[in-house]
């Protein structure tokens, strides 16, 4: 039985290749060239039966690096004529050939469950060459996917069964990938001591394809420790080993691994070589991931060497490449490059959206996360009630990685919104100075200015309360934020599941709380700056309505509060599309934090001759004249808890009345304490 060596690719933040082994029930142990395809292509017509599905097994390999969608079409003929035939060994190698040729297109689900049908028929006749070639397949895809306890369980399977039977090439193949998996894991020790183990045997057995392979990843462990040097030996040593075997998927990630580690030494002439060269080979073999990844690092050199404007062509190509594939990983790493490069050319407006755009991007993919490790967690558990000792080690793995990826998203998602912070206070203490130095200017003036004064200072007695209630209000999340972080860092071990969680919580809600805050700081200094322009349009009221308060329907359904409407689909308004959004969606939201679990909120409308009016009316818990007097203006500190003890500053209201007023209306308010509210924003027809 041959075996063959197969790369495959996987990302992460400092845009590695993990190199991969997988294991091939199949035909040869090097790429097939294209005279040889050629050459089985001929004989096809010659072949019937089993002798036929032989050959068309073959081709449906061969065809795996050269054209994936080529060889499913053979393997799926395969498969229909074993079928046919009722040779299930067949069956199962057709099955096997369908996953690598997906797997050679990043369709990893679809790779898993024909691997999994292909093993489940090895062990339905036994067969173990089989099911430890194909373990090693599993385990390799789920290494891919960053699923480590499957690729550590099937590899390890696979190196258990080839050591007992003496299936030589596939226990040096299964060495290798454990190395990978550690590496990935960054357990360098071990990762060192697999690989070596997996290097030794390989020069042994004059195994080329798989010693060039455990070459590259002698490189990630160097490159990783930061032994550059030793890293780029590594590779240069693999490089040499896949382009005697003509193996272009290796090829073009050595050469993509040498350039990164010219990179990290800052040979950026020589790291722009080797990634372009990288570029070519996998724009022939058509490996979008390899594409999407070398422009990013080639828009990495040309950033450090100050060629701006061609970094942006390559980030662009690179960002393209992510949209298409849904590579939110790569995309997510994209936003940050882009940001860095705006703020080192000191465009900070650009730099903002782009860091604004990282963070809702990551906070997708924790919540997608999340939501995929729960699945994960609930599937493999009720599948595997027999194992009972292997279940809860799996339990306890599965704790600890959840836990160590919250502390890792809250550390994040904090160092994001501090970063946030501390522009906007740059942006608004630059505007606060330049406001100063004005006043000190206009005090030497002569009496016609001298009325003008008096004003000025109202302004800036207006920003310095302005600050006072910024400062008061950030810094209460912010002081939550540390002290639960600081109480996770340093007495993780001593509380229990319970404990964690609402620590966990009571963070999300005070990091929460602080980027809504921030996210209103942003508009309003728009808003200050005249950047936000008004482009009226005729649109549908009651369209309008449901897109502004579809965000926050959420908040609304966790405190059981009903949100109801009542506006005519035929009724029109001639208004801003995303003013229009944030005044009413902000509006909804004060209703919803100040309305106790269980109320109501009624969304209404009406009209006389010349005005349209919006009523927003809620059951909660409202207000007294003295603090609807105090409503709308910014010089007046109103921030109150709502029901939940939600934070708030008031900024949101003075959004709504600043962007209602530059549509042509106004807001009113209408309240008594303990019976409601009601916000009445009116707009000429």
């Amino acid at each position: 039985m041959i075996y063959v060596n197969w790369f495959t690719t996987s990302s992460n933040v400092v845009y590695m290749k993990y190199p991969l082994v997988i294991i091939l029930l199949l035909f040869s142990n090097f790429l097939f060239s294209q005279t040889r395809i050629d050459s089985l292509e001929g004989l096809l017509s010659h072949k019937v039966d089993l002798e036929k599905v032989i050959l068309l097994n073959e081709l449906s390999f061969a065809y795996w690096n050269v054209s994936p969608d080529k060889g499913l079409q053979y393997a799926n003929m395969a498969y229909s004529l074993a079928i046919k035939e009722n040779s299930k060994k067949d069956i199962a190698r057709s099955l096997q050939n369908k996953g690598v040729n997906y797997w050679a297109k990043s369709e990893f689900k679809l790779a898993l469950d024909n691997y999994q049908k292909s093993l489940n028929i090895f062990e339905e006749i036994n067969d173990l060459e089989g099911i430890s070639a194909l373990c090693s397949n599993l385990g390799a895809v789920y290494l891919d996917i960053n699923d480590y306890e499957n690729a550590l369980k099937y590899n390890y399977r696979s190196l258990k069964i080839s050591e007992e039977k003496g299936f030589t090439e596939i226990y040096i193949i299964a060495i290798s990938n454990i190395s990978s998996i550690y590496l990935a894991q960054k357990n360098y020790p071990k990762a060192l001591e697999y690989v070596q183990k997996s290097i030794a045997v390989s020069k042994k057995q004059s195994k080329t394809s798989n010693l060039a392979s455990q070459l590259n990843t002698l490189g990630e462990i160097y490159k990783f420790k930061k032994e550059y040097k030793k890293a780029k030996d590594s590779y240069k040593n693999a490089l040499k080993l896949f382009e005697e075997t003509k193996n272009s998927y290796g090829t073009a990630i050595c050469l993509y691994n040498i350039g990164n580690t010219e990179y990290h030494l800052k040979n950026y002439a020589s790291a722009s070589a080797y990634l372009e060269e990288s570029l070519t080979i996998s724009n022939t073999i058509n490996d979008q991931i390899g594409m999407l990844l070398a422009n990013q690092n080639i828009g990495l050199v040309h950033k450090e060497q100050q060629q701006y404007d061609k970094a942006l062509s390559y980030y662009y190509n690179a960002f393209q490449l992510a949209i298409k594939l849904g590579a939110k990983e790569e995309k997510l790493e994209l936003y940050k490059n882009y940001a860095d490069l705006y703020n080192t050319t000191g465009k900070f407006d650009k730099s903002v959206v782009f860091l604004e755009n990282y963070i809702l991007l990551k906070d997708s993919i924790n919540n997608e996360n999340s939501s995929k490790q729960i699945a994960e967690m609930q599937t493999k558990y009720g599948s595997e009630q027999k194992e009972k000792e292997n279940e809860l080690l799996r339990k306890n793995s599965e704790i600890q990685n959840l836990a160590i990826a919250k502390q890792t998203n809250l550390r994040n998602s904090f160092i994001g919104v501090s970063l946030l912070v501390i522009l906007m206070i740059i942006i608004l203490l630059n505007r606060f100075t330049i406001k100063k130095k004005a006043n000190q200017l206009l005090i030497i003036k002569n009496e016609v200015i001298s009325n003008q004064r008096d004003e000025l200072k109202e302004i800036n007695s207006t920003k310095d309360k302005f600050f006072s209630i910024i400062s008061h209000d950030l810094k209460s999340p912010f002081s939550n934020i540390l002290g639960f972080s600081n109480l996770l860092v340093e007495d993780y071990d001593s509380f229990d599941d319970d404990q964690k969680k609402e620590i966990i919580i009571a963070l999300n809600k005070s990091s929460q709380s602080a980027f809504d805050l921030l996210a209103n700081l942003l508009t309003w200094a728009q808003s200050q700056t005249g950047r936000i322009k008004i482009n009226k349009k005729l649109l549908n009221l009651k369209e309008l309505v449901e897109n502004s308060i579809a965000p926050y329907k959420y908040n609304a359904s966790a405190k059981n509060i009903e949100v109801t409407t009542t506006i005519p689909s035929e009724v029109n308004v001639l208004i801003d599309l995303n003013s229009a959004v944030i005044a009413i969606g902000n509006l909804v939201n004060n209703a919803i934090k100040f309305t106790s679990n269980g109320g109501k909120i009624t969304i209404k409308y009406h009209a006389n001759k010349n005005t349209i009016m919006l009523h927003i009316i809620d059951t909660g818990i409202g207000m007294s004249t003295e603090v609807i007097e105090k409503l709308f203006k910014i010089d007046k500190n109103i921030s109150t808890k709502g029901t939940n003890d939600e934070e708030g500053t008031g900024l949101g209201l003075i959004l709504s009345k600043e962007f209602i007023n530059k549509n042509g209306g106004d807001i009113t308010v209408k309240s008594e304490l303990g019976k409601g509210s009601e916000f009445i924003i009116s707009l000429p027809k």
